[in-house]
């Protein structure tokens, strides 16, 4: 149409394409003699979408070897510096830290999708009013060992991406604390050998979590002990029948909570932080 003399705006209104597109068209044909595309420039990449399917099955079903050990696994022969770009730029996944966690059983786990189902809809106010609290054991000497997975940032919680945290039982030393809102308790060490629910009512309950409740009500938190509700886990000393009747005894009212449940609980945070602290940062080695 151009060669027979057509206008640009001609050929636009017959075509329905802008004036702009039959403008750099022409311009291209009169530059190259053609109007093909030109070749993409760069390499010609090494894997194709058949080896970028294999390359996300073998690391999907692999998730805790090293680079050298999924090169091993798959079939193509590829570098470990190119299975690495593949990885984190066509996969989308990255080697990370596996977050511990303890074991959880089927029951373990119906039990905590009720709880949060149950409490979806507290209030800010609720929520502020629950004095969270734990107790932590540290171990002189030991720093916080990591497993390293591959993975997207979506699969940090999947359960192939996490390592299962047993408890030990062996422990130097433990601590008590609690916090609500962003009031905090004073941190009580526990004497050695007195694991009893008695000693913990005498070590715990009467020195530092009544006083906390009354600071709590000085503070404007709450008006009375009614209007608090307090967390602890299932730790024998916590649900003995003499704490119990202790509790009762005081009107403390306690949450119901699921058990091996530590994620849900804030003040977890803060006990990373402390003995990420203690053993990693000052390291002591003795109690002093």
């Amino acid at each position: 149409m151009r060669a027979a003399g057509a206008s640009i705006q001609t050929i636009s209104n017959h075509l329905q394409v802008p004036p702009t597109t039959i403008h750099d068209t022409i311009r291209k044909h009169q530059r190259r003699g053609h109007l093909k595309s030109l070749p993409i420039p760069g390499r010609t990449r090494k894997l194709n979408y058949r080896d970028l399917c294999q390359s996300a099955r073998v690391v999907q079903q692999n998730q805790r070897k090293n680079l050298a050990e999924i090169k091993n696994l798959v079939t193509i022969d590829v570098s470990i510096n190119t299975l690495q770009i593949v990885i984190h730029k066509d996969l989308g996944k990255q080697s990370c830290i596996a977050v511990k966690k303890p074991y959880l059983s089927p029951l373990h786990m119906e039990k905590q999708s009720n709880f949060a189902r149950q409490h979806l809809n507290w209030t800010i106010v609720q929520c502020s009013r629950v004095i969270w609290t734990d107790e932590s054991s540290y171990e002189l000497g030991k720093g916080l060992t990591r497993t390293q997975v591959w993975g997207t940032p979506q699969e940090k919680y999947e359960l192939e991406s996490m390592t299962v945290n047993h408890r030990s039982g062996q422990r130097s030393f433990m601590v008590w604390g609690a916090l609500c809102g962003a009031i905090q308790s004073k941190l009580v060490f526990l004497p050695p050998g007195q694991r009893s629910a008695v000693n913990f009512i005498s070590n715990v309950y009467e020195p530092s979590l009544l006083p906390f409740y009354n600071e709590l009500i000085d503070a404007g938190v709450a008006e009375n002990y009614n209007q608090l509700t307090l967390m602890e886990d299932g730790a024998p000393t916590h649900t003995a029948q003499v704490s119990n009747y202790w509790r009762q005894s005081n009107n403390i009212h306690k949450l119901q909570w699921p058990a091996s449940s530590p994620d849900l609980n804030p003040i977890k945070n803060v006990w990373f932080k402390m003995k990420y602290m203690v053993t990693n940062l000052f390291n002591p080695k003795t109690m002093e």
